[in-house]
């Protein structure tokens, strides 16, 4: 004879946060806000002034 197999969780409520999971993710909010988007601003400008003086130091023929 087969068992039968429950498909029902056994966890009835929502798990609890981790310690310290508010402040991980004020650490992440604030790196994404005040570190990330300056970086990859001053990264897309150097690249597009490097792309600049390389057309102009040296003009196609």
């Amino acid at each position: 004879m087969k068992k039968r197999v429950s498909k029902v969780s056994p966890l009835k409520h929502k798990p609890l946060r981790n310690p310290g999971q508010s402040v991980d993710e004020a650490r992440q909010d604030l790196l994404a806000d005040h570190v990330l988007f300056p970086f990859m601003v001053i990264v897309v400008s150097v690249i597009v002034v490097g792309l600049e003086w390389q057309r102009f130091y040296s003009p196609l023929k």
